[in-house]
């Protein structure tokens, strides 16, 4: 719903940042803030990192300034169409929400050139901020990296994908992603038997290249519309 907000409803891409941001950050412990009801949260490092990809600055908490982005519309323009305007993480098909994201970071000396930008969802940007999930290698020849847990070294191990061949989900995962996406739709109200229907459906229609996101958004299209 927030996605759609910033998206303001038009599903086209006009090259603007998606964030305005104004960053509020403790000298002492250099934790980030944002004002919201009234009242100054305090929000995670990978928050504030995800947002000044694709952000237009307006300024500090002292004085405004004019609004400013560092990737300019005509960069993301391209970007996005170079990418074939979907999320380039392997498997992933979605093709609304999408973030720009730098693959060497800002803070790394990574610069706002197109062969430093892609395109990411907005799950899976938050994955690579939370550190489970990595790209590297200029852009568009990108390699992906997850990180898979080894229980018997106690460390995260790195499982390169590339970015030209998407992994299948074991037949194990295809059960746990559809029990979890039947789960959401059931909580938006519709009857176990529909969202059974609907998630086969779109299982059917995706297949291996399935995730969480693209499976629920699939799903919602086979589900019955409310009554208006």
């Amino acid at each position: 719903m927030c996605n759609a907000i910033l998206d303001g409803g038009s599903g086209t891409e006009s090259g603007r940042a998606k964030h305005q941001v104004m960053t509020v950050v403790c000298d002492a412990c250099e934790q980030g803030f944002q004002d919201a009801g009234g009242r100054r949260i305090a929000i995670e490092p990978s928050a504030v990192e995800r947002a000044q990809c694709d952000a237009q600055c307006i300024g500090s908490a002292a004085a405004p300034t004019r609004a400013t982005q560092d990737v300019s519309p005509k960069v993301q323009r391209f970007v996005r169409r170079r990418d074939g305007g979907k999320c380039c993480v392997p498997g992933c098909r979605a093709a609304r929400f999408l973030d720009i994201h730098h693959i060497v970071p800002r803070a790394a000396g990574g610069g706002h050139g197109p062969e430093n930008l892609t395109v990411l969802c907005d799950g899976h940007h938050k994955a690579l901020h939370d550190g489970k999930l990595t790209i590297s290698v200029k852009a568009p020849n990108l390699e992906v990296h997850w990180a898979h847990h080894n229980p018997h070294v106690g460390i995260e191990t790195p499982a390169v994908v590339s970015a030209r061949e998407p992994a299948a989900p074991s037949k194990f995962a295809l059960v746990a992603l559809k029990t979890e996406v039947k789960r959401a739709l059931v909580q938006m109200k519709f009857k176990n038997r529909e969202a059974t229907e609907a998630v086969e459906a779109a299982v059917n229609q995706l297949g291996a290249s399935a995730t969480l996101e693209t499976l629920l958004y699939e799903a919602l299209r086979y589900c019955p519309r409310p009554c208006q």
